[in-house]
């Protein structure tokens, strides 16, 4: 009896083993809607706007995750943050957690969470999952038990060197900053990247010092608690 009972529990270990999500080095994956999600080409890069996005491709699907650093820790995932899961299928349907449901087919809004686990100097690796939607708001996609493991950066190190780049992304901060409310559970990560904008512009573009107006925007946004 107590052999029948050994046998029992290994097969259910086995059994429970077999749907855990597994990855080889490097790797972006994780359940689509369910189903294993596995990406065959990966890479961090900068957009066109200058900020980090970490890619996972199969085919013609793609997965981008846009973030305004590579800090450690998590980022919130939907509408007033400044990050952002995209879902492509090329040539079909985009979803997206900057895109809301339509009130008729769900009230839940998009969400989600991308953590940022460990950065070396040549690979960035984190977990993720999120609720997204289609533009029209009529169709979702969900991931869950999302990873990223070792995705290489590529030409990072120099960061922005235009100036009116880093001055159009620390308007942009501002934009979403002004858009988001105190109260908002987004707000203190919002106003941390209007802050780190605002910090980068002054190292890329000179005009800080101590009473210079970027210099004050920065002070009067304290710690952003």
């Amino acid at each position: 009896m107590k052999r029948i009972s050994v046998l029992m529990l290994v097969l259910v270990t086995i059994l429970s083993c077999s749907d855990e999500i597994k990855f080889n080095t490097p790797a972006v994956q994780g359940k689509k809607d369910g189903n294993l999600w596995r990406a065959t080409s990966y890479e961090v890069r900068y957009n066109n706007a200058g900020r980090i996005v970490i890619v996972g491709k199969n085919g013609n699907d793609g997965l981008y995750f846009t973030v305004p650093n590579l800090e450690l820790g998590a980022k919130y995932l939907g509408r007033g943050s400044s990050s952002k899961a995209e879902y492509l299928i090329f040539d079909q349907i985009s979803y997206s957690t900057n895109f809301v449901p339509n009130p008729e087919f769900s009230l839940y809004p998009p969400d989600g969470e991308i953590e940022i686990t460990q950065v070396t100097a040549t690979s960035v690796s984190g977990r993720f999952w999120f609720n997204a939607f289609s533009q029209d708001g009529l169709k979702t996609v969900n991931f869950s038990q999302g990873v990223f493991f070792d995705v290489p950066l590529y030409n990072l190190g120099g960061g922005l060197d235009s100036c009116d780049d880093v001055v159009a992304e620390a308007q942009a901060a501002e934009e979403l900053y002004n858009n988001t409310d105190p109260s908002s559970p987004q707000y203190t990560e919002v106003c941390l990247a209007y802050k780190a904008a605002l910090q980068q512009q002054i190292a890329t573009c000179g005009g800080g010092g101590a009473n210079s107006p970027l210099q004050i925007i920065i002070n009067g946004l304290g710690d952003c608690q």
